[in-house]
């Protein structure tokens, strides 16, 4: 069995919020402020995790897609 540690747990945490706050419509520069990162690592982590759900969720580009950067809170829940 693979257990995460705590340090991956919290990374997975944080790198969660951020797609999270990109989804409510935050501006990478402002996620990346509010967390002390990166503007650059906030859009390529929150872009590799959008294509990783579009990777394996075999559902339409444009609605995964939609679900992601749209503006709207909870436009998508994470399972």
């Amino acid at each position: 069995m693979n257990m995460k540690t705590k340090s991956e747990a919290a990374r997975d945490n944080r790198d969660l919020a951020i797609v999270r706050a990109r989804a409510e419509g935050v501006a990478s520069g402002d996620i990346a402020e509010r967390l002390g990162l990166h503007e650059a690592y906030v859009r390529t982590m929150s872009n590799r995790i959008r294509q990783a759900d579009l990777d394996e969720s075999g559902e339409d580009r444009k609605a995964v897609f939609a679900c992601y950067w749209s503006g709207k809170p909870g436009a998508r829940q994470a399972a």
